[in-house]
């Protein structure tokens, strides 16, 4: 099992979403900002408010894939951003999902977190 992992429902205006946090999507993370896994945490440290959204961004494509989705109907980065970054609190609260993920905190698959508002 993926000891790496966390997942979650992020609110995108009135949709939810599932994030699937693993070691795929930090894979396409790092892919994406062409950095390595091991330098992740510097990266996240330099911009944390940026690193969130991307990370949760990242985590939603996985779950896409992981479940055989759409990807069409998932939004773009930015739109993800700009919904995370208008509540402050469930940015905190993603933060937290993402460093449990990180840290290696097992996440049973069928029990998914809540974070944000409702």
């Amino acid at each position: 099992m993926n000891q790496l992992s966390g997942r979650f429902e992020v609110q995108l205006g009135k949709k939810k979403h599932k994030c699937h946090l693993s070691m795929n999507a930090f894979r396409l993370l790092c892919e994406s900002e062409e950095i390595s896994f091991k330098d992740m945490q510097k990266w996240m440290q330099k911009d944390e408010m940026r690193a969130i959204c991307v990370v949760v961004y990242w985590g939603l494509v996985n779950n896409v894939y992981f479940t055989a989705g759409n990807i069409d109907d998932l939004p773009n980065q930015e739109y993800v951003a700009a919904h995370l970054l208008e509540d402050f609190d469930a940015l905190a609260t993603y933060g937290k999902h993402i460093s449990q993920a990180m840290e290696g905190e097992p996440n049973k698959p069928g029990k998914a977190k809540k974070g944000g508002k409702k």
